[in-house]
């Protein structure tokens, strides 16, 4: 199955604001870019789009990237998943799965818990920390593919409705790790 899957195994990982912002990279290598979230009135949010359009619809984000409610049917085009927080061992869709983390023993425990295998990890550092990438990679068994720092313009970018109008440069130098869905 074509495309990029994002799920976390704790709540408030992050995870829907990377897949977002990921999407929103993609545009820039894709003409058309659809973006599936689970939890689609978060992904709403974090988009700056209304919390609940009529019908749980699909919505656009810009001429190239389009919102998806999970359950819509698939397309031929790249497709960005964010599944948010798995409950069990459930599959992912997409050839590239990555989990999204803070190097956080609660994070980690969750993770060897989980069965669900992931392509990487992308690392969402915050300081004060005492968990380096290198004892995530160790511990998880799955090489970091994108390590993100927290950063007050994400916050501000979300809180102001405009990540869809500019990712912040710090979110897309990490993200550009990851590469193309396609």
């Amino acid at each position: 199955m074509k495309g990029t899957s994002f799920y976390s195994v704790k709540g408030g990982a992050g995870c829907t604001t990377v897949a977002a912002a990921f999407a929103l990279l993609e545009t820039r290598q894709h003409p058309r870019v659809t973006l599936k979230a689970k939890d689609y009135s978060d992904a709403c949010a974090v988009l700056g789009l209304p919390m609940f359009p009529a019908g749980n619809s699909t919505q656009k984000v810009s001429h190239r990237l389009t919102l998806e409610p999970w359950g819509a049917p698939p397309d031929d085009i790249p497709t960005v998943y964010d599944y948010g927080l798995v409950g069990g061992n459930e599959e992912m869709p997409g050839a590239r799965v990555f989990c999204v983390l803070r190097p956080c023993y609660l994070h980690l425990r969750r993770f060897q818990l989980s069965s669900i295998p992931a392509t990487g990890i992308v690392l969402v550092d915050e300081p004060g920390r005492t968990l380096s990438r290198q004892d995530v990679e160790e511990v998880c068994g799955v090489p970091v593919v994108a390590q993100l720092c927290i950063d007050a313009a994400v916050a501000r970018a979300i809180d102001s409705g405009l990540l869809a109008t500019r990712v912040p440069q710090s979110l897309a130098r990490s993200l550009s790790a990851l590469g193309s869905a396609s």
